[in-house]
């Protein structure tokens, strides 16, 4: 099981990380040469690659790294280029398709993970183009293919054709790779949070091209996807015989491995020595191959449970839990609603409000958000209630279900997708349940509050109006001097928040207020994090709104 560690955090195409550290340096890039052309072009989502973090403990999951190793790099000519990777939530899909990717770093074209939490941008045609243009970073010989094939075909960014976007931008560039040798591995995590089971859908068509289309790649290309067992992937599975397929349920050695892992977290350490060696070992068997479910059962063990119930009353409480077999999904749910129960009294009205407020809004937030970052957006947001936050009395006492509540400016999010779902479903969360719509309205409300409240001209301190922004010297650090958290996310997602709104009178008289006063001041931030998309986008949403052609058109004029 990985170390779940924070992530950057990504607006747009800049990233923080929890230290205030622009990450990645393809965010700061020069117009004028090849790779800024093609992010200018392709608009590749960031966020979405390889988390070094998220890697199987080591000594644990050697079989089945050892097989996907030795099918990346077979010489046979015959071999599938697709390698599929399934099983149920919570089996440590993603966490090998990470260890892979970290091992095999040096031959990593290209890694995508979907996500539910962000699957407005995480699109099946998103991650074509985001595979295509992190291949180019790769290879110089791709980089020269692509921008060809941009020139000869420059209708194809509008296209949401996904065989169009399959040939032209990744299986005719990477027909020009020189080396056809060297191993490349691409990897897709967790394809089935691409969208929804939709027939001739862009999920429906995505898994086609990946199960029956990989093979017009150069044999020395290979793609790992990693999904869960859903009816459609099944189907299309079972369809053909072009890729390769195993399924975590037939993975050996799980229950040791857990066992390891297990041992790993509460016998060694000082802040660990909670159980026995038997205990663990039973622990281990009661997991039945779910990863996830003995990973959180350590993560409560190690948190606060219950008060007046000892360590190892807890653990026998968790055992009687444990899953029947590895088909037994629902007993993720009863372990979540038992932390949940241990945390909060679903008598006491006042904390349960403070729970669903809270983290309603943490799970409709477009972006991971730190614990700073959604006080703020709350406080905000709630400007006729008292001038005290309830994120402070939820968050941390959730450290089960969430990673990143151990800090103030950590991101925070849910510890797995299961998490996420449970906790949407009322069928499965029951008393638990939280509406998104409750999270949207507190951060429409936040997001346009602050904005008013804190842009202004000249956000980033530059010293001449007359250049460009490539031509600005050490933006980037301007940037994270001038700008919060709290006022990027503002800035990047106010329009989606109120999008998602049923009732939205009360946001006229800011919006006039927003847009007649600090509209220039959020152009210019946009201009200057590379996000102008953002204008025209909130253009068309305002337009729903408001019916209002004049400021819809001047938004649209300033963003094009």
């Amino acid at each position: 099981m990985a170390a779940q560690q924070s992530e950057p955090v990504i607006y747009g195409d800049f990233a923080y990380a929890s230290n205030f550290t622009l990450l990645n340096p393809h965010f700061i890039y020069n117009a004028e040469n090849i790779q800024g052309k093609l992010q200018e072009k392709l608009q590749p989502v960031q966020g979405a690659w390889l988390d070094t973090d998220r890697i199987c403990m080591e000594g644990t999951r050697v079989g089945i790294i050892k097989e996907i190793s030795d099918w990346i790099n077979s010489s046979d000519p015959d071999a599938s280029r697709a390698y599929f990777l399934c099983g149920e939530a919570g089996t440590g899909k993603s966490t090998i398709s990470h260890t892979i990717g970290k091992i095999f770093h040096q031959h990593l074209g290209a890694f995508f993970g979907f996500s539910r939490t962000f699957a407005r941008e995480r699109t099946p045609s998103n991650a074509l183009r985001t595979i295509a243009y992190d291949l180019s970073i790769r290879f110089s010989d791709i980089e020269q293919g692509l921008l060809k094939a941009l020139q000869d075909n420059p209708h194809i960014l509008g296209s949401v054709n996904l065989r169009d976007l399959w040939n032209v931008l990744i299986v005719g560039p990477a027909k020009m790779l020189k080396n056809p040798f060297t191993p490349v591995v691409i990897i897709i995590d967790a394809l089935d949070e691409c969208g929804s089971q939709e027939k001739d859908g862009p999920r429906d068509k995505l898994l086609a091209l990946l199960i029956n289309n990989t093979n017009e790649l150069p044999r020395n290309f290979h793609v790992l996807v990693t999904t869960r067992l859903e009816s459609d992937v099944i189907v299309h599975l079972e369809s053909s015989s072009e890729p390769h397929v195993q399924y975590m349920s037939k993975i050996s050695n799980t229950n040791e491995d857990i066992f390891k892992y297990v041992c790993h977290q509460m016998m060694n350490g000082s802040k660990r020595g909670m159980l026995k060696e038997d205990q663990c070992k039973i622990l281990a068997e009661r997991a039945e191959g779910f990863f996830q479910w003995a990973y959180t059962v350590c993560k409560s063990l190690h948190g606060q449970g219950k008060a007046g119930m000892s360590v190892n009353k807890r653990f026998q409480r968790f055992i009687t839990l444990g899953p029947a077999d590895q088909k037994d999904l629902q007993a993720l749910d009863r372990l979540y609603m038992s932390i949940l129960n241990d945390v909060f009294d679903p008598e006491d009205e006042e904390a349960m409000n403070s729970y669903r407020q809270v983290v309603s809004q943490l799970l409709a937030a477009f972006q991971p958000l730190s614990q700073t970052v959604l006080k703020r957006l709350q406080l905000a947001g709630d400007v006729e209630e008292d001038d005290e936050s309830n994120v402070e009395y939820v968050l941390p006492f959730l450290g089960s279900l969430l990673t990143g509540v151990d800090g103030l400016d950590a991101p925070v999010k849910p510890v797995h997708a299961s998490v996420r779902d449970f906790l949407l479903d009322s069928n499965r969360s029951k008393q638990f349940v939280v509406d998104l719509k409750e999270g949207h309205t507190t951060l429409a409300k936040g997001t346009l509050n602050i904005m008013v409240e804190d842009l202004h001209f000249n956000m980033c301190d530059l010293e001449n109006s007359y250049i460009l922004n490539s031509e600005v010297k050490d933006l980037h650090k301007k940037i994270l001097k001038g700008l919060s958290m709290e006022i990027l996310y503002a800035c990047c997602f106010w329009d989606l928040h109120l999008e998602k709104l049923e009732q939205k009178d009360w946001c006229l008289p800011i919006l006039q207020k927003f847009f007649y006063n600090y509209s220039l001041f959020w152009i210019e931030t946009l201009s200057l994090t590379r996000n102008m998309h953002v204008a025209s986008r909130a253009a068309t949403i305002i337009r729903k709104i408001t019916g209002n052609a004049k400021v819809c058109n001047y938004m649209s004029f300033y963003s094009s």
